[in-house]
Formats: structure tokens, sequence, C-alpha cells
């Protein structure tokens, strides 16, 4: 593989990220249906997203965060539940007029004013960083005139289901929460309603050709198989799982909302583990020699690297392609069949 492809496709990628995308950060809430409960947004300036639910119209989930004077709060509610379920969004706080409507099961502290922005379905919206098609049903951008504590509350008059809740416009990733995103996807699956089989399929059909390819090449070589190739075969695989599962996704979402010009982003992210994992696997399986010297070590943990930052194999693929690059070389060359 050409590396300095490989690398135009990873900056291509960082360029994407500066131009005005939403990229929030994923998080998940829980227990937080009432005041007192509320979840803690220590940062709310920073691009958030909370994956909850509401599993009766009754309940009400609960945010909690400071601002201070000139601060803005900007929140919008989405559900990926295409019915009736339009959840409506409640601020509180204390510079708010206290005489204004209060949603009814909502919770107002004492001396604290609300604003309600009613739920309504629009059309479906694309998500191009964990593709998704997503119905937003009432948003709020309000710059506040005094410090304090203020609340965010989303409950619904309709129907139940999964939300989200977006706040913040402030696009900042530490290293960790940005590797973490190829799990947290797994979670925003579920959250959606998908079932494990939709989520975990395309892993499955890249393992079943990629193994095929390899079993093939084993009969037509007579070639025999050592720790080493085992590994890229692995690595390979979920890799290439990766992007056929952001395909799957962006197709299904595109059906739903449209297509747009943020389609160009998922195609990015789902090209760069396919490009990942088809140079994974010639690492182990396209080279004549099965020795594995300082360079082939090299090579896989500059793979192993850029699967962290591409999202590619679920953190576990790029993990085992780290440590095989320092696993000792009578071990990666040991024949474990042929």
């Amino acid at each position: 593989m050409n590396k300095r492809k490989l690398m135009a496709g990873v900056f291509l990628l960082l360029c994407m990220l500066a131009v005005d995308v939403s990229a929030h950060v994923p998080r998940e809430s829980a227990d937080n249906t009432s005041l007192d409960t509320a979840y803690p947004i220590e940062d709310p300036l920073k691009s958030w997203v909370f994956y909850d639910d509401i599993a009766h119209v009754e309940q009400v989930r609960y945010y909690s965060f400071t601002m201070t004077a000139g601060q803005r709060i900007r929140a919008s509610v989405f559900t990926p539940d295409g019915g009736s379920f339009a959840p409506w969004l409640v601020v509180m706080g204390p510079t708010f007029d206290i005489s204004g409507p209060v949603f009814p099961n909502v919770e107002l502290p004492d001396s604290y004013g609300a604003l309600v922005y009613e739920g309504f379905k629009r059309g479906a919206e694309y998500e191009p960083f964990t593709p998704g098609a997503y119905y937003y049903t009432a948003e709020a951008d309000i710059v506040v005139s005094g410090n304090g504590t203020y609340y965010i509350a989303v409950a619904s008059q309709d129907g139940t289901g999964p939300f989200g809740l977006a706040l913040g416009y402030e696009e900042r990733y530490m290293p960790i929460e940005w590797v973490r995103v190829a799990t947290d996807a797994i979670r925003i699956r579920i959250w959606e309603g998908k079932s494990l089989i939709e989520i975990f399929y395309p892993y499955v059909v890249a393992g079943i050709v990629l193994f095929g390819l390899a079993w093939k090449k084993m009969r037509e070589k007579t070639k025999t198989i050592n720790a080493f190739m085992g590994i890229t075969l692995i690595v390979a695989a979920l890799y290439c799982g990766s992007g056929l599962a952001v395909l799957h996704h962006c197709l299904v979402s595109v059906a739903l909302a449209g297509v747009g010009p943020t389609v160009v982003v998922t195609l990015i992210f789902a090209a760069l583990p396919l490009v990942l994992g088809r140079a994974v696997y010639r690492l182990g399986w396209g080279r004549a020699s099965t020795s594995v010297d300082r360079a082939v070590r090299v090579k896989l943990a500059l793979y192993g690297g850029l699967g962290l930052v591409v999202w590619a194999g679920l953190i576990a693929g790029p993990l085992i392609a780290l440590g095989g690059s320092m696993m000792p070389q009578g071990v990666l060359v040991t024949s474990s069949m042929s």
C-alpha cells in the first residue's frame, strides 16, 4: 500500500473535521428523573450529546450546569423514532420570567423561571460522523443575563422512546474521547433500537471474506500460517468490518434523510478503515517472506495507531496490532498450522 495515499487520507479526514460539521462528544446519563438527580454537565459550552430515553409520558429527564452572564445556552432535542414521539425542551434558570408557563410534570426550582419549547417532528436530518437519520423536535438558543445554575428538562406529551440532547457549540475532543467513539457508536446503535445482528453482521462478513482469501492462499501456495499472519488476519477483519458497518448505516440513514454534502464525511470514515484493513492483510499475507523484521513491526504499529485515529476495529483491532508489533520475533514466526 502507498503510505503517502494513506497519510493523505488521514489528513483529509482531519481537514473535514475543521469545516462546519457538527461533531458532538457522546455521553449516556442515568437516573436523572428529578431535579435532585439531574445529570451534572461540567462544561456546558463544549459540544455534547446525551443519549437518553423517556419510558412513560409522566417521566422527565433533567440536566444541570453552571453558567455566567453573557454565556450562551445552545440545546436541541432529537430522536431516531419516526413516529409521533416528539419530546419538548424546557430550560430553567434564575434569570428567566417566573410567571411563564411550565410543562406538566416538570419540577421548577424556587424563584426560577422557565422557557418552554414545544416539540414537533420535522423531516429527518443526516448525521455524518456516526451515520444516522434523526428527527429534531425542539431547539433553544439563549444568552443568559446572570450567573447561576441552570437546568434543562426533556419531557413528552405524546409517546415515549429514545431521545438525544445536544448541548453546547464548542467542538473540542480529548484524545480519549475521540478514540472511544469507535465503541460509543455501538451503544448509539443499541440506543437507536438496532439489533445486535444488524450491528455486528458487517464484521462477520469481513471476517468470512478475509478468512476465505487466507485459506485459498494457504491451499494454493501450501503456506504455513504463523502467529504474525494470524494477528494481521484478525486485525484486518476488524478494520474492514468497521468500514462496512459505516457504509451500512450510511445507506440506511440516507434512505430516510436523503443525500447531502455531509455524506462525503461518512464515506471518508468508511474508506479509511477499509484501506487500513487491506494494508494490514497485505502486510501479513501479501509478502513472499514470513519473516518479521523491524520495518514490518513498525508498519504494524503505524497501522495500529492510525486505526485508533479513524475509529477502525472497535479499539480491539488497533490494540491487537500494537501489541503484535511488540511481540518477540520468535513468537511471531512460530507456525501454528499449515
